[in-house]
């Protein structure tokens, strides 16, 4: 289910994308690999693991995760590969650690075979997706509020200064929810 929500996203992201004028396909392709990292996340089984109070687990796969990631993109850099290979490197390591959670869950017993057949399944994960519609939604129109300023400044001043517009929003950002917090 995390994973169609992940890949409808990252397909409506890009769709929109499109609509955007001065967008290049490499741009397009960016954002789309870096959505397919949500999709390989999906299967990360961190969540199961909180929720058996079990974060160290959680802690261990999000560390090999994001821990994979910085060492791919280095090799990946020191190699000459370019930019793409951030975002790949990143589903790469998403997948890495995808699979390790899936083992886990398997050895604590939360994933066994044979106990629900397909039809079940899709019945109850087409329940749950009804039953998230709302936060979805509000989800999505939350995404559009935070970056809409970002897309607006692109349209308007160009490539160079959406990334220092965006370098130093994310530094009023954090700024901003460290005082809060």
């Amino acid at each position: 289910m995390r994973a169609c929500l992940a890949l409808t996203g990252m397909i409506v992201t890009v769709g929109i994308l499109c609509l955007v004028p001065g967008v290049s396909r490499l741009e397009l392709l960016l954002v789309g690999i870096f959505g397919l990292s949500n999709v390989a996340s999906a299967g990360l089984f961190d969540w199961a693991f909180q929720g058996l109070h079990r974060q160290e687990v959680s802690a261990v796969l999000n560390i090999i995760w994001q821990g994979g990631w910085l060492a791919l993109t280095i090799v990946g850099m020191h190699l000459g590969m370019g930019i793409l290979v951030v975002p790949a490197a990143l589903v790469i390591a998403a997948l890495v650690a995808s699979g390790v959670g899936y083992i886990w869950s398997r050895q604590t017993g939360q994933i066994r075979d044979g106990e629900n057949d397909h039809v079940n399944v899709i019945r109850r994960s087409w329940e749950i997706l009804k039953l998230g519609a709302p936060l979805g939604w509000g989800t999505l129109l939350m995404t559009v509020l935070i970056w809409s300023d970002a897309i607006v400044v692109r349209l308007l001043r160009g490539e160079q200064a959406i990334g220092l517009y965006a370098a130093g929003n994310r530094a009023a950002l954090g700024l901003a929810c460290g005082r809060g917090a």
